[in-house]
């Protein structure tokens, strides 16, 4: 997992300007969670989830030979 700093240091190094957003996301049926995303102005970056904060909030299981993966909450 990529930290804020190091999403920073990659837009600088592409001379992008990268603006911290914070949005209140829900994934199925849980609990509101608060999410951080580096916004880029660019087609050449990638939404990853999970470079700042996705998996803190939840557990993920994948399942790659049945093709599905799995949300939780992640556990206190």
């Amino acid at each position: 997992m990529l930290t804020r700093a190091t999403t920073e240091q990659d837009a600088i190094q592409r001379h992008l300007n990268a603006i911290p957003l914070f949005m209140t996301a829900q994934v199925d049926e849980f609990s509101p969670v608060r999410l951080a995303f580096a916004w880029v102005k660019s087609d050449n970056v990638p939404l990853i989830l999970g470079q700042t904060n996705f998996f803190m909030e939840f557990d993920v299981c994948f399942y790659r030979s049945k093709m599905t993966f799995e949300i939780n909450p992640a556990l206190p």
